[in-house]
């Protein structure tokens, strides 16, 4: 009894050990694969915070072994551009906007990428207070990709895709709001700020009048 429960907690560990890891090298496939932990992280930041997300990313493949060492180039994205075939064979540009690549204020990366490893990655966020992105429950994405030289003449790229989402109970300053209302309601602003012009006129009539008496 007391062995059959031993082997039972046994299996249960290695069970949980085997799918609780985030490790990118936690796997090894038969082809040469450049892959990560993570191609979509997320990270909950409220304006004016800063924050960071790191991954494990890791080079595999057959006829490597640890000594050998590759380059890896790190190239941020603030939009893209692609050429999609539709379905009439003909081609069209279809371009991506990544808005959160500009709160991304540093990646370290190692110079030099050893396979079979787990590589850790960290990038750097930072929100500045004010921003016309800002929403409530708002999700922002980023965009890196992770080139890595091979070694042989061919660039294995990993696309990574960082997510910043704003908090629900996020508010936005009383400036800001205002200034939302002013450009959606240009019309009621201009009606509201003449109408203070008239008040502002006739109290100072009124004051002359009352003077002059």
């Amino acid at each position: 009894m007391n062995k059959r429960f031993s082997l039972l907690i046994i299996a249960a560990l290695l069970f949980n050990s085997a799918f609780s890891s985030d490790l990118a090298c936690s796997f090894k496939p038969g082809n040469f694969v450049w892959h990560c932990s993570n191609n979509s992280p997320a990270i909950s930041m409220a304006p004016g915070q800063s924050g960071e997300i790191t991954i494990n990313c890791c080079y595999t493949g057959p006829g490597i072994d640890d000594t050998d060492e590759f380059g890896l180039i790190i190239e941020k994205f603030d939009n893209l551009t692609k050429m999609i075939q539709l379905e009439d064979y003909s081609w069209i540009n279809e371009t991506s906007i990544y808005p959160a690549t500009q709160f991304i204020t540093g990646i370290d990366y190692p110079s030099t990428i050893n396979p079979n490893v787990d590589i850790p990655i960290v990038i750097h966020f930072s929100l500045p207070i004010e921003n016309e992105l800002y929403k409530p429950d708002t999700t922002l994405e980023a965009r890196a990709d992770f080139k890595l030289n091979g070694g042989t003449g061919f660039i294995l790229n990993n696309a990574i895709k960082p997510r910043i989402i704003i908090p629900s109970s996020w508010q936005p300053p009383l400036l800001v709001t205002m200034m939302i209302f002013a450009e959606e309601n240009p019309l009621i602003l201009g009606g509201f700020g003449a109408l203070i012009l008239a008040v502002c006129a006739f109290l100072l009539f009124s004051k002359r009048v009352t003077n002059k008496e």
